[in-house]
């Protein structure tokens, strides 16, 4: 009688972006610094490439997040992003001591990066399969 019908599956997409957004920032952080010390880009664009950076992934993440949600893919998407943003927030907050308003210039960019990929992502529907 049992089985696998009873049971539940695990949804761990929400665990696997809360890894691997931050993770991807430090990536693209580390490329950004080595880009700089290597005399590629000038100093004064680290503002531009943190702002960069952190658009490109709340895009990926509320990208992700809409997709591969089954109901309410706006608000996933939506959620993700927003979750980074507070992270990115959380981290400045204890490690640099940067408050809100100095961070504005990369919120800006993540909020509109986060927003468009949360309307990309819902706006694709599944091909259903009519018998």
């Amino acid at each position: 009688m049992g089985g696998k019908q009873g049971r539940k599956k695990r949804n761990w997409l929400p665990l696997q972006l809360a890894a691997a957004m931050p993770l991807a920032t430090l990536a693209l952080a580390a490329l950004a610094a080595r880009l700089i010390l290597g005399g590629k880009l000038p100093e004064s664009s680290l503002p531009v490439a943190a702002g960069v950076i952190a658009g490109l992934v709340a895009f990926l993440g509320a990208l992700i997040a809409a997709l591969h949600s089954g109901r309410r893919k706006l608000l996933c998407g939506l959620g993700a992003a927003g979750g980074y943003a507070l992270f990115l927030l959380l981290g400045n907050l204890l490690f640099f001591g940067v408050h809100y308003g100095e961070a504005l210039p990369v919120l800006l960019p993540l909020a509109g990066a986060g927003l468009l990929g949360a309307l990309l992502g819902a706006g694709r529907r599944k091909k259903r399969r009519y018998a």
